[in-house]
């Protein structure tokens, strides 16, 4: 007898949850994820720990490797979920530590689709004293730092003194500036650090270089050239004679790096080896390593594919004061406030359970006994995903081929709809990003940067939908605050804003902003957020936090084009900056009436292209002078705000990829100069051309023979 081809409805049903699996791979930050309600979990299998050293029931650390390796297991069979879902653990290394980076990736100078505002120490305190409102990193204002430079910018940062890597660092004497690096932590062949003496800012010197790429924090005299496979530090209290004082190797990725109460906190990114799962070596053999029993999860076997680590050193020493592992999927993000640090991840759906419960559910009344019966008993077998949806499109291909042709299609028609209006009602249990809380306790509690810290995982948490990127998060209050896009596909999106306790249970939540749109950009000041979301408009949305268990929108305002970074100048005036019609745009908004906020002033610039696009890093205001600065591939731009928005000067210089001040001189940084500006007359004072660097010579590898 022949064997019976699968009926077109079959295929039909396997094609929409192949498109919705390939969609959840493939469409970046507004895929659609999976969530794990708990209601279909599997148990944990013989040998798992249920005992937990955390403070959360919710999360749990290994006691055993084989306990690890019966985590994997479980994990497997919710991973390989959908029609064609892929088997999880296909041999020793499920998950390659090469994998790409995400928006917080200090690896790649990430685009802001929503960039961050930061204010040096001056605004920090006259905007708001919420961490989120922004805040200087390195920077010197008023006293300290040199005798000759008492006012020096920090690098733009979402949290006052937690400094985050960038291209440009400076203590007021000493300017430090990775050149070619804008693909990030991944080294160009070009790329290298130029270091300036700037004890006299009017006239700006070169000191030395470092034959390194990446990207830089600055801890004293120590500066860490960060890339994705390796951190080294270097001695530059010698400027001219840097010298290299440690190296540590990266045995996966480097995911993103903090400095804060002088330690440093590294998350880096291993793949999965079932043979030998732990200890978890971030820094390779030779390296430190987290225990088995310092590794952790959550107790609901989830899909992962990933080990985070948190590791907090010693920035001169190199040496580690404590690491923590936990598991996670892909795509991450990374928010650290002054006291714990965020990392969250998308959890892939597992459709093929998803579709069975819709079959025994909404669909039960169509189909004949004898499917209901098979569904039931398939629902009750300990299988994994990829295995239960072959064996319920079985069980419904033999109920196709009892129909004739007309009713087989009236069949396929009504279940291909069905199935999508369920995916519209039930998006949010589609979508989910995982939020993974770490503690950082100093010895004693003591906080004065000499103690060594601490970590451990405190909580674990999950929300609907995907967060754009670190600027998403922000702690205040005691509540984390987290805005994502909901989306399945061939349904609208949506965008909602979430509202957790200490413990990552939500207490609040706004949904439904900017239906059919994406998040591009979020700022949260204080107890309001402003999230503005863009298909062919921008909504900028007015959110009222104050209480945190009942959020509620406020005012909202539409106006062509999106702003994709987001900056309180002053408590009822925020910067827009983005896109219009493929344009540089800046936007000044009025917020002093929350439910009606208003547009003040805008200004389009001659230029398609912005460094902040990469990196929210690249914007500067000095609230001194009453100014901001934007690069520009034509040059540098510096705008007063004080009253609308009005061009101060047009900085000749190519390439512009960042800008800070040092008194009252603004340095502007090019691919090939460092222009400087007397800020008092906005009279260019110097150029200073910068070293070539050369491309290397990279062989390329000889073919394989087939």
């Amino acid at each position: 007898m022949p064997r019976n081809p699968l009926s077109t409805t079959a295929v039909a049903a396997i094609a929409v949850v192949a498109l919705l699996v390939g969609t959840a791979v493939g469409a970046g930050v507004y895929a659609a994820v999976g969530s794990d309600d708990g209601s279909n979990s599997q148990q944990l299998r013989d040998g798992q720990s249920t005992a937990t050293n955390s403070s959360s029931a919710d999360v749990a650390a290994f006691s055993s490797a084989a306990a690890f390796r019966s985590y994997l297991d479980a994990s497997a069979d919710r991973r390989s979920g959908g029609y064609y879902g892929a088997t999880f653990l296909d041999g020793p290394r499920v998950a390659s530590s090469a994998e790409g980076g995400t928006a917080d990736d200090v690896v790649t100078e990430t685009a802001v689709a929503e960039s961050t505002p930061q204010a040096t120490a001056e605004a920090a305190q006259t905007v708001a004293s919420d961490t989120s409102a922004g805040g200087n990193a390195g920077g010197v204002d008023g006293s300290g730092g040199s005798d000759s430079v008492d006012r020096v910018s920090g690098t733009n940062v979402q949290v006052t003194d937690v400094d985050e890597p960038d291209v440009v660092k400076s203590d007021g004497e000493s300017v430090y500036y990775a050149r070619g690096s804008r693909s990030g932590f991944y080294p160009n062949k070009r790329a290298g650090v130029t270091l300036l003496n700037t004890a006299d800012p009017v006239s700006p010197e070169l000191a030395g270089e470092i034959d390194a790429s990446g990207q830089l924090l600055l801890a004293n005299d120590t500066l860490l050239v960060l890339s994705h496979d390796a951190v080294v530090a270097y001695d530059v209290s010698d400027r001219e004679n840097p010298e290299e004082r440690w190296t540590k190797e990266v045995s996966g990725r480097l995911q993103t790096a903090r400095l804060s109460d002088g330690h440093v906190y590294l998350v880096t990114v291993d793949g999965l080896r079932y043979d030998a799962p732990c200890p978890i070596r971030p820094f390779g053999d030779g390296g430190a390593e987290v225990a088995c029993t310092d590794v952790y999860h959550p107790t609901e076997p989830v899909p992962v594919d990933q080990t985070y680590t948190t590791t907090a050193l010693d920035p001169e020493s190199g040496d580690v004061a404590d690491s923590v592992s936990f598991l996670g999927g892909h795509r991450s993000t990374v928010y650290m406030s002054g006291d714990s640090l965020y990392v969250t991840y998308v959890q892939p759906p597992e459709y093929g359970r998803l579709y069975l419960d819709f079959l025994l559910t909404e669909e039960r009344d169509r189909l004949p006994d004898s499917v209901v019966d098979r569904l039931e008993t398939l629902r009750e077998y300990d299988l994994s995903s990829q295995a239960r949806s072959i064996e319920t499109n079985r069980a419904l291909s033999a109920w196709y081929r009892s129909l004739d042709a007309d009713e087989r299609r009236e069949v396929q028609t009504e279940l291909a709809n069905d199935w999508r209006n369920h995916l519209d009602e039930h998006k949010r249990e589609l979508t989910s990003t995982g939020i993974v809380k770490v503690s950082v306790d100093s010895a004693e509690g003591e906080s004065d940067g000499d103690s060594a810290p601490s970590l451990a995982v405190a909580d674990v948490g999950s929300v609907p939908g995907v967060p754009l990127n670190q600027f998403s998060l922000s702690e205040y209050d005691g509540h984390l605050r987290i805005a994502t896009t909901i989306q399945a596909p061939g349904t609208e999106s949506e965008n909602d804003l979430y509202v957790l306790d200490e413990q990552l249970e939500t207490v609040g939540e706004v949904q439904g902003m900017g239906v059919d749109e994406q998040i591009y950009s979020v700022r949260y000041v204080g107890d309001t957020a402003y999230v503005v979301t863009f298909k062919r408009i921008d909504p900028f949305h007015v959110v009222d936090l104050s209480d945190p268990e009942n959020p509620e929108v406020k005012g909202e305002l539409k106006l062509p084009g999106f702003s994709s970074y987001l900056h309180p100048l002053s408590e009822d005036r925020v910067l827009g900056v983005g896109e219009e019609n493929g344009q540089v745009k800046a936007v000044v908004f009025d917020v002093s009436d929350p439910e009606n906020p208003t547009v003040e002033d805008d200004y389009v610039l001659d230029e398609r292209w912005s460094a902040i696009r990469e990196s929210h890093h690249a914007f500067l205001i000095d609230r001194k002078h009453g100014v901001f600065f934007l690069p520009g591939q034509q040059g540098g731009y510096v705008f007063g705000y004080d009253d609308g928005l009005e061009l101060q000067k047009v900085v000749d210089v190519q390439g512009a990829q960042r800008a800070i001040y040092l008194n009252d001189y603004l340095y502007v940084f090019g691919e090939s100069e460092v222009v400087v500006v007397d800020e008092t007359n906005w009279e260019r004072v110097t150029m200073l051309e910068l070293p070539e660097y050369r491309y290397d010579v990279v062989e390329e590898p000889e073919p394989r023979a087939e």
